[in-house]
């Protein structure tokens, strides 16, 4: 996990809570490039030696490895607050949406058994005489 990208998304709207980009080069040691020469000494004096080493004191098993060269990261979050505040302006409308389609199937059962009392109330009167339905 240390060295993964990923992205964190909030299902509703699509917003990123958290992100990382990271990026590692890593260079392989070959014995071309083990083998370079090294130069020893003071160069810049014309008076001082200097020599040339070849790698070889460097140990075979070196070779065929990965050597880490460059690392980057970028990382970001949303921060308490703005949390809060998304929380409250998404799922706030949508526990209200939700109350309202509560609402309304309490209402639409509430008229349904208002129907159903005044149907059987006027059923149970006796007709007045001289009417007909």
């Amino acid at each position: 996990e240390a060295h993964d990208t990923y992205l964190n998304v909030e299902p509703i709207s699509g917003t990123t809570m958290q992100a990382a980009k990271r990026l590692q080069l890593s260079v392989r040691l070959t014995p071309d490039v083990v083998n370079l020469p090294v130069q020893c000494g003071n160069s810049s004096s014309p008076l001082s030696p200097t020599t040339t080493t070849w790698g070889a004191n460097l140990p075979n098993q070196v070779t065929g490895q990965y050597v880490p060269i460059y690392w980057a990261e970028e990382y970001g979050e949303i921060s308490d607050k703005s949390a809060d505040d998304f929380v409250a302006g998404v799922y706030g409308g949508r526990m209200a949406a939700k109350g309202i389609y509560i609402g309304g199937e309490v209402a639409a059962c509430a008229l349904v058994v208002g129907a159903v009392i005044m149907f059987w109330v006027a059923a149970a009167k006796e007709p007045v005489k001289g009417t007909t339905l």
